[in-house]
């Protein structure tokens, strides 16, 4: 793999409204899939270049496609603190001020320079820790948020506002739907990379969702399995434990406005399923929400799906 020869991919023109330039190792991508390494080593104009340009893909995802590529695993955005609603707001369409835009996330992998640091191989016998690697332990807080009293308290009004919300089943459980079996092994930074087992009320998670979608698209053209897998597996551990109430309502509205209007046409079934399911059991909630029953109002194959997952509730 570091004998292979050098490999520029030029990303994030129609995402981040700038090219970015990054130089791997070409088997390190071109191992992935046979996508791929037909792509670099198949004759086409980018093998003879040994250029690739994916304007589609934004720089922030691209660092954790090559993360991947070398460590088997992807660090996960550290979200934002959210911006609390000003009472009176109507909606849930305050409040979203800071959000990023679909195609970019907040990560902390940093530029070309610290994604060099996954390439050099570490000295024989040495343990890299994922700080000496240039990763921050995103996937993990540096101490698990407990929720707070008088958040616990809140959650548990906001539940009595929606008493039938606590009944509510779909034939196949949410939280039963497996995808460990499917993921490969994941030797490197695996207690870093992990997404968190509590939920932080005061977090943003729209990048952290964004980002794991994001990585499936991408993984899902290319024919990049374990990557889908991993991507799936991560979204769907962090929908476990987010706790729906009128101000994160718009974090999961851009998980739906990410996967269906920017990916019109090419949603992979399996990431669909996660997406509608999630919504479907948290339905009472999200009708009541404007912005939320304007998407609706907007028809297309995420009203079909969702409306599909909804109907298959056991009250």
């Amino acid at each position: 793999l570091i004998q292979s020869r050098s490999f520029k991919f030029i990303v994030g023109g129609g995402e981040d409204g700038a090219l970015t330039e990054f130089v791997v190792h070409e088997e390190a991508i071109a191992q992935l899939s046979p996508r791929l390494r037909s792509l670099m080593q198949g004759g086409l104009h980018e093998s003879q270049t040994a250029c690739a340009v994916w304007e589609d893909v934004s720089k922030e995802t691209f660092k954790r496609f090559a993360q991947f590529a070398y460590t088997g695993d992807y660090s996960i955005p550290e979200g934002e603190k959210r911006l609390r609603k000003k009472k009176g707001g109507k909606g849930s369409k305050k409040g979203k001020k800071g959000t990023k835009s679909f195609g970019e996330t907040n990560g902390s992998l940093g530029e070309a320079s610290e994604l060099q640091e996954i390439i050099e191989p570490p000295p024989s016998g040495e343990v890299i820790s994922p700080t000496s690697a240039g990763f921050t332990s995103l996937g993990v807080f540096a101490e698990e948020p407990q929720m707070a009293e008088d958040d616990f308290l809140s959650s548990l009004k906001q539940r009595e506002k929606y008493p039938e919300f606590a009944h509510v089943k779909l034939a196949a459980n949410f939280n039963d739907i497996n995808f460990v079996d499917a993921l490969a092994p994941r030797d490197n930074y695996a207690t870093t990379t992990e997404p968190s087992t509590s939920f932080n009320p005061k977090l943003n998670y729209s990048p952290i969702l964004l980002a794991h979608t994001a990585l499936y698209f991408l993984a899902d053209y290319h024919q990049v399995d374990s990557l889908k897998h991993l991507s799936l597996y991560k979204l769907h551990k962090t929908l476990r434990t987010f706790i729906i109430d009128d101000m994160n309502i718009p974090d999961v509205i851009d998980l739906a406005k990410f996967a269906y209007h920017k990916h019109e046409g090419y949603v992979g079934h399996e990431l669909r399923n996660v997406i509608c399911q999630f919504m479907a059991v948290n339905a009472l909630v999200l009708t009541f929400d404007e912005e939320f029953m304007e998407l609706l109002g907007e028809g297309g194959q995420f009203v079909k799906d969702f409306i599909r997952f909804e109907v298959q509730r056991e009250r």
